[in-house]
């Protein structure tokens, strides 16, 4: 009431580290996994390995992420002063080179697979899904991806087939629920001697754990998920072919998704295929990919960003 501010530490996780790191004398920190794609978690991990460098978010968002102010606050939605911040981040940065890291692991291959119009079936509806945006961009955008993905069932189905009889593993990274309960049960249909999992963020964590350990163990195995559900932290090393039919927007999650087939032990080389139905927001989501990869990759430099820019821009080009 009187105007001041009161800070409470969270009784979590990430509170109990920074009480650690205050009373340390060195930091050091480690990490296997890319930054995500917000410039306050960026932001508050230098900050917490080197709390004298980078000052408070704000001048670090005006100073290296565009921070500009409008009507609504501050955005800081941009990259600005790239070569400062790289020569910054070298200073106190080093990494491991990726190909170093995976070179004993088999081949990872990447494709990218557009679908003419006649090669997509109908999607299912998503009437009910747009009246729950109410109107948001940023919701009906994601939408606009689940349809595109409902659009690649009889493609996905037919490549999941001929997979299975040479005898390998796939997973299948979709969007909504229903989608993948649909595709799912399709496949269980269809296929009669290989077991086909499904599992998405309606599925108990327990659960999901107890299909990917089924899945792991299986010679020939179908798996069905929504990237939200599996995208992280799952190992899915034993994989022959990873399907991602709905399209990942960030390279963080790209990072992520690719990365559930490609770690140690390692025992298949493994093809990701990206799958694109022409006519649909997909082409627009590569578009936006093919901008965001090249800053992102310079400032992280992420070999498997690079590979993919290079793979997006070569089919563009086509």
């Amino acid at each position: 009431r009187d105007g001041s501010t009161k800070f409470d530490m969270l009784p979590n996780t990430a509170a109990a580290v920074m009480e650690i790191c205050k009373a340390a004398k060195r930091r050091f920190g480690l990490t296997a996994t890319p930054i995500p794609n917000r410039t306050r978690d960026l932001w508050a991990q230098l900050d917490l390995v080197e709390p004298w460098a980078w000052g408070k978010f704000h001048d670090f968002g005006v100073r290296y992420c565009g921070g500009f102010q409008d009507t609504y606050g501050w955005k800081y939605t941009d990259l600005s002063n790239e070569d400062e911040l790289l020569e910054r981040l070298n200073w106190s940065r080093y990494k491991t080179d990726q190909k170093a890291v995976t070179k004993n692991l088999p081949a990872k291959r990447r494709q990218i697979v557009y679908l003419d119009h006649d090669e997509q079936n109908r999607p299912a509806s998503i009437k009910r899904d747009l009246k729950r945006t109410k109107g948001d961009r940023e919701s009906i955008f994601e939408v606009m991806l689940y349809e595109a993905a409902s659009r690649k069932r009889k493609y996905i189905i037919e490549r999941v087939l001929e997979a299975v009889e040479g005898g390998q593993k796939v997973v299948i990274f979709t969007g909504r629920r229903t989608d993948c309960d649909r595709l799912g049960n399709d496949l269980s249909k269809k296929i009669k001697d290989a077991p086909v999992f499904c599992a998405h963020g309606g599925t108990s964590a327990d659960k999901r754990d107890q299909i990917r350990h089924e899945y792991m163990k299986a010679k020939v195995a179908v798996l069905v998920g929504t990237g939200d559900a599996w995208g992280e932290s799952v190992n899915l090393q034993d994989t022959d072919l990873a399907l991602f039919v709905m399209i990942p927007w960030t390279p963080r999650a790209i990072r992520q998704w690719e990365g559930r087939f490609s770690r140690l032990g390692q025992k298949r080389p493994v093809l990701i295929s990206y799958v694109i139905a022409r006519g649909t927001v997909d082409e627009h989501v590569a578009d936006i990919l093919l901008n965001k990869l090249p800053p992102v990759s310079a400032i992280v430099k992420d070999e498997t960003l690079e590979d993919l820019e290079a793979a997006f821009s070569s089919n563009r080009e086509d």
